[in-house]
Order: C-alpha cells, then sequence, then structure tokens
C-alpha cells in the first residue's frame, strides 16, 4: 500500500492496494463518509507542503457550501454530497 498523507502520525488513507496501481483500487471508491482529512483529499483541498488543509474544509461548512454530520465529536461528510458540489461547481 502506498501512504498519501498522514494526519496525526497515523496514515490517513492508501492510494491503492497491492502493489499494481492496475489491480489495485482507490480506497475511496468503497467509502460512504469521509472525515475532514478525507474530504480535503477528495476535493483536492491540500495545503502548500501537500497536506489536506481541513480549514478549507471548515470555511465551506461555514459558509453553508458543505453539509456535515458530527458524531462522537468528529465532522463526516457524505461522498454522494462532496460529488454532487464538483458535478455542480461551475467551470
Amino acid at each position: 500500500m502506498k501512504r498519501i498523507s498522514r494526519v496525526n502520525s497515523t496514515p490517513l488513507l492508501s492510494c491503492t492496494t497491492g502493489d499494481d496501481p492496475e489491480k489495485g483500487h482507490m480506497i475511496f471508491e468503497n467509502l460512504e463518509w469521509f472525515t475532514t482529512a478525507e474530504a480535503a483529499l477528495y476535493l483536492r483541498k491540500l495545503n502548500s507542503d501537500g497536506t489536506p488543509s481541513m480549514d478549507a474544509i471548515h470555511q465551506m461548512v461555514c459558509r453553508g457550501v458543505l453539509r456535515r454530520r458530527k458524531f462522537a465529536g468528529r465532522l463526516y461528510f457524505k461522498r454522494r454530497e462532496l460529488d454532487f458540489l464538483i458535478e455542480s461547481s461551475a467551470a
């Protein structure tokens, strides 16, 4: 598995499974709910050093662009809503 990023020294997600990227699949394909850091990666909201920009996601929530759910003190975002946000954005 190839690590993309780390948050709090924990691997955030892996890009592919296995050593061959063609045989592997994206981890995002199996997720319905994303954490804030995963949502930032999915939407390509990155800081200049390549880490997920969780501040950008929080700003989107405060502006009403993204709907969040809170469980056990963490924010979660539905993949379907993130996809809709991308598809409905103006080019």
